[in-house]
């Protein structure tokens, strides 16, 4: 009881209404806590002895010294299980900045801090011109982010304590400067991912990738070679099979990612074992949306919801094929509606505040540097960071709607669905809005029978 429990430098202490999060950069994602367990981690920092750390918590739970001590074990072998603690048996002042940010004002207010992370658009150009792309890229606007305009907000982000950025385009590796920025965010404690379609990556590329704190690296498969180049274009599908075995025999960490359509969706099986067979770790989709170039293409692209309950069984039957060797991300086409198990467990609450993660745990940054709440809500503009800042936009009215969303506001079948609030959350937005015009219309691809 005499030894002294330490977070390690990496630690990233976020307070929040609810308690508050712990964040280990080097691996996400980060750890959810209530008051006691925040509080016990706030302790680890050099100054206090376990049995001081125990003291303390005693007389804020005036609970048992038993349950005390297990409360205590299980958030230290949590933050141990995380890489974030080591142990001295004398006490240390330590210079690392294990501050909290408080929130400010009203105290009832339940919304994070800041988001989660981030989506960036860094430029709009792009050596592509898919066919599915949402935001039309090609060539670079006129007014993009500056490289030091881009460094001062990654510093905001930073005090902020965001946690997450996943550097998009266009493609990003269209920038010249694409390294000095990410060298620049790999100073910060900030889990850094890249999203590419793999036509730029040699082996000078991995080089200076290994130098930086990219996380992982998302390259496009949209089926297999003559599916994904038509597309794509041609070429695509060489040029980012070899860049996944570049990336790969490097031991970076490789995610392939997905707009599934209705070209493609027969080949969604075909796609997964793909991955898995190139050893990347996470098989992630994208329901195709109708807007920017898609919008063009809808009539050829567009997905029913028979689509989607498609692809949720594949979804399902290859992650049990494939078990912890792969991991599926697959949220968006409502798994829960193929299971034959009760609507919920019986030890969980509704929860009140339904919605994605558009304004509520994440936001997109365009080119241009406008705060939008996702990639396909890109008129619904927030802010510029030429002209906010960044915590004035996290903090504006505007993304009120997504924040106050109650299972109440939904409209069509969402409003009285036994699983909003306990297995959904409402949907996407944006594919709402796509389809009806309205943010609170029904997901669209939706295939729950009314």
């Amino acid at each position: 009881m005499k030894r002294i429990p330490i977070l390690r430098s990496s630690a990233v202490l976020r307070q929040e209404y609810f308690g508050g999060f712990v964040f280990n950069h080097f691996l996400p994602p980060q750890l959810r806590m209530d008051q006691i367990r925040f509080e016990i981690a706030c302790m680890c920092d050099g100054r206090h002895s376990l049995q001081e750390i125990h003291n303390q918590v005693q007389e804020r739970l005036d609970h048992s010294q038993e349950y005390v001590k297990l409360v205590i074990q299980k958030t230290l072998n949590e933050l141990e299980d995380r890489f974030l603690l080591y142990w001295r048996d004398e006490k240390i002042d330590l210079n690392n900045d294990f501050s909290t940010i408080e929130k400010k004002g009203d105290s009832s207010l339940r919304y994070l801090s800041a988001p989660l992370g981030l989506i960036w658009e860094l430029t709009h150009a792009c050596n592509l011109k898919c066919k599915h792309c949402f935001s039309q890229s090609g060539r670079p606007e006129k007014n993009e982010l500056t490289t030091q305009e881009i460094k001062n907000a990654i510093d905001s982000f930073s005090e902020s304590k965001v946690f997450f950025i996943n550097f998009t385009g266009g493609e990003p590796m269209m920038r010249g400067d694409l390294f000095d920025i990410l060298q620049h965010a790999t100073t910060k404690k900030i889990s850094i991912d890249l999203s590419t379609n793999g036509l730029l990556i040699g082996q000078n590329t991995i080089d200076q990738l290994k130098e930086t704190n990219v996380f992982q690296v998302q390259v496009s498969i949209d089926g297999l070679e003559e599916t994904h180049d038509n597309l794509r274009g041609p070429g695509a599908f060489q040029h980012a099979l070899r860049s996944i075995e570049l990336l790969r025999n490097n031991d970076l960490q490789v995610v392939v990612s997905a707009t599934i359509n209705k070209t493609n969706i027969k080949q969604a099986s075909d796609i997964i074992d793909f991955t898995a067979n190139v050893g990347a770790s996470i098989f992630k989709i994208t329901l195709f949306a109708p807007i920017g170039r898609g919008g063009h293409n809808k009539d050829e692209l567009s997905l029913s919801q028979e689509d989607v309950r498609y692809l949720a069984t594949i979804m399902a039957t290859k992650q049990d094929e494939y078990g912890d060797r792969l991991t599926l991300h697959n949220d968006n086409c409502f798994p829960w509606l193929l299971q034959n198990s009760p609507l919920y467990d019986s030890n969980e609450l509704q929860t009140k505040n339904v919605c994605c993660a558009a304004g509520t745990s994440s936001l997109f940054i365009t080119a241009s540097g406008d705060f939008v709440p996702c990639p396909f809500l890109r008129d619904f503009v927030i802010g510029n960071l030429r002209d906010c800042k960044f915590q004035g936009i996290w903090e504006s009215d505007l993304l009120n709607i997504f924040r106050n969303l109650t299972p109440n506001d939904y409209k069509g079948k969402c409003n009285k669905c036994v699983y909003l609030g306990y297995k959904c959350f409402g949907g996407c937005r944006a594919a709402a809005f796509m389809k009806s015009g309205d943010l609170y219309g029904e997901d669209p691809y939706c295939y729950k029978s009314e």
